[in-house]
């Protein structure tokens, strides 16, 4: 699933299936004597790892989270059946997918929660049934776990430590989505439910028509079927009213199965971790992970990168996600103040997840919100952004331009399998400025054409031409907005909104919007500020800003904003959007609700289904590979450029890093550490 991007990125993994184990095997995870690549088992445990994160939390809720920075905070307590982007190793210790691809069992581990209570199924069922489905508690699983139908996954308890997932029909990604469930404690939710008074509401839960109801019989959610819901029980549950593992959650209650526990929480500030004493984790060599004794994330929400690459310098914190302007310092300060980096900084490869930004359907502003829902407007702002302008100065050709929705790493994405001669061909380039994958622009700036889309379309052409001719585009979009009577009609270089705009009953006015961001992304900041000069040059007038990062989240999910706002979404391959595409989903930002969908939605959501409904790879290739070449010709929100794959660690201190920032931290270790082997030397050469 796709999570909106305060300081850090997400990836959506597919994970495979593996033999079905009769009992609970040691979770080993890492073999000490056949490593994987960079990966090492210390001698010694101990010490302290800190990175930083420029937005504030919102919640502490693994299931109701819709942030990274919120993920940033619980990855370090809580765990998920399958691995994902921040440990090694499975909770579940095998799963089985029939002959059919339509149901999964998974066979938990022996293990305990960090405060010593044992794992159980029943763990599972509460969490499924009284968090993921609770309407009270709003969430993306919910559109998740759903199958093709539209029905909610069926759980059922088949054994001890068994449960099994199933659809009527088999998907591609079914397999993916049902071992992303994470594992809480039912203990945990009753104790804090109580702690903090928060009302519970009655449901009952049928077992033969499998859906769980309210105490007047109107369908709530999905029922659980199995040896808890035996065919003609009632099971009686009770469901919080409201969030109950928000900030204010006490923190002493809290219990996960990730490496860590949580000791101190300031959202804008800071927030601890100590070690967790019944981690269910070992290397080959019989010691309990993880290696480190306290995790520490600095969280910086409104200066951002320029104090989080200050911290970093000074040695406040041992890793940095570095802005392409961070590198040369970095490597000149490294080298003139004794400590050691990383030399891949720079990994050459765009960076999953996607940069953009969003008008909104049901924007308050009558005119805007009418403007909003017009195709022709949103092309003409989608090729009034300069793109390479982008990259060359913002992101000091350090990156790419964007266009789409699917991430450009994706073997998914549509320009995969892109050479010079497709731009050629298109009247894009020559062949003395695009030689083999290479594209060197007017301006300099080289691209790898395998970054940006096929050139298929008359639209894909049409918005490729911006990186070589933006003056052209610009007179192309305003022409775009002549052509829907968007006009200056006073002389004073801003456009006017023709009242009942498309029969939408708006009073008329001035074309006028504010572009706001994240205050302290200082590459959000810079992109909107190019923005805006690509838009006032169409006479739109523009006005960048900013806001904290909870607060564009809030506006996002709630549909409040005015004008646009550029933030980000993680990504993996497009499946990864079921949080987002289909209409009424929760991450369905530009038009929240979906109450009145338009045609643009309609035809790209029924395009994305196709692919996601799959069950093979080359049917989705081919459906995401028209639901992109449409996406052009209807974007819903506006893509901007991603920067390159952007990792700097200090190597004289910590290993086992992966690349992965906040990730890994289960395997992480001090290389400095006093008669450690590894030594930092050894372990980052």
């Amino acid at each position: 699933m796709k999570y909106l991007i305060g300081a850090v990125a997400g990836l959506f993994l597919l994970v495979g299936s593996l033999g079905l184990a009769v009992s609970a095997q040691p979770a080993v995870v890492l073999d000490c004597q056949d490593l994987p690549e960079g990966f090492f088992c210390p001698s010694v445990t101990g010490g302290s790892y800190t990175f930083s994160i420029i937005a504030s939390p919102s919640t502490l809720n693994p299931v109701t989270a819709e942030d990274t920075a919120s993920l940033s905070i619980q990855d370090q307590m809580f765990g998920t059946f399958f691995a994902d982007y921040s440990t090694l190793g499975e909770f579940a210790v095998a799963s089985e997918l029939n002959e059919e691809g339509t149901a999964v069992t998974f066979t938990l581990r022996d293990a305990t929660f960090s405060d010593g209570s044992p794992v159980t199924v029943d763990d599972i069922v509460y969490w499924y049934y009284a968090v993921v489905w609770n309407p009270n508690l709003p969430n993306s699983l919910q559109n998740a776990f759903l199958c093709t139908d539209g029905s909610p996954f069926k759980l059922e308890v088949v054994g001890e430590n068994q449960v099994r997932i199933s659809c009527p029909e088999p998907f591609l990604s079914f397999e993916a989505f049902a071992s992303g469930f994470v594992v809480m404690s039912q203990q945990m939710a009753l104790d804090l439910i109580e702690a903090q008074g928060i009302a519970t509401q009655p449901a009952v839960a049928p077992g033969p028509d499998g859906v769980l109801q309210t105490e007047g019989g109107e369908p709530f959610g999905p029922i659980l079927v199995g040896d808890l819901t035996p065919q003609g029980d009632d099971v009686a549950i009770e469901l919080a009213t409201e969030e109950f593992l928000g900030l204010s959650a006490p923190l002493e209650l809290l219990r996960g199965l990730g490496p860590f526990v949580i000791t101190q929480l300031i959202s804008d500030q800071i927030a601890t971790y100590e070690r967790n004493p019944n981690f269910w984790q070992t290397d080959s060599n019989g010691t309990q992970l993880p290696y480190l004794d306290e995790v520490t994330i600095i969280i910086i929400p409104t200066q951002g990168f320029n104090l989080a690459i200050s911290k970093f310098l000074n040695g406040e914190t041992d890793a940095y996600g570095p802005r392409p302007q961070d590198i040369a310092v970095i490597l000149s300060q490294a080298a003139g103040g004794g400590f050691e980096v990383n030399e891949d900084i720079d990994a050459g490869q765009a960076n999953f997840g996607e940069t953009f930004t969003t008008p909104n359907f049901i924007d308050p502003d009558p005119n805007l919100a009418a403007v909003a829902r017009n195709t022709t407007v949103r092309r003409a702002l989608y090729l009034a952004i300069d793109r390479a302008a982008l990259v060359n100065n913002v992101l000091l050709g350090i990156g790419t331009p964007q266009f789409l929705t699917v991430s450009i790493p994706s073997s998914y994405f549509i320009g995969r399998d892109n050479t010079c001669q497709d731009f050629i061909d298109a009247g894009l380039a020559t062949a003395a400025d695009c030689d083999g994958t290479t594209w060197v622009l007017p301006s300099g700036l080289e691209l790898n054409v395998t970054t940006l889309p096929k050139p298929v379309s008359e639209e894909i052409v049409q918005a490729l031409s911006c990186l070589v001719d933006f003056e052209g585009c610009l007179q192309t979009a305003a022409a775009m907005l002549d052509s829907v009577g968007i006009v200056d009609t006073d002389g004073d270089g801003i456009r006017e909104i023709p009242a009942d705009f498309d029969g939408r009953g708006n009073p008329g006015g001035k074309f006028s919007v504010q572009v706001r961001t994240n205050a302290g992304n200082t590459i959000r900041e810079a992109y909107d500020e190019i923005i805006c000069d690509g838009w006032q040059a169409i006479g739109v007038e523009c006005q960048a800003g900013t806001a904290s990062f909870p607060q564009l989240v809030r506006e996002l999910l709630t549909g409040t904003f005015t004008g646009f706002i550029t933030i980000g979404l993680t990504g993996g391959n497009p499946q990864g959007a079921i949080n987002v595409i289909p209409c009424g989903t929760v991450l369905h930002f530009w038009n929240v609700g979906c109450e009145e969908p338009t045609e643009d939605e309609l035809v790209l959501e029924e395009l994305w289904f196709e692919g996601f409904n799959a069950t093979d790879v080359e049917s989705a290739r081919a459906a995401y590979d028209r639901y992109q070449i449409e996406w052009v010709k209807r974007p819903l929100y506006l893509h901007l450029a991603t920067t390159n794959s952007l990792f700097v660690q200090r190597t004289d201190r910590i290993a086992n890093t992966g690349r992965a920032i906040n990730g890994l931290t289960n395997v992480k270790f001090r290389c400095d550490l006093p008669g450690q082997s590894p030594n930092c030397q050894q372990a980052n050469p």
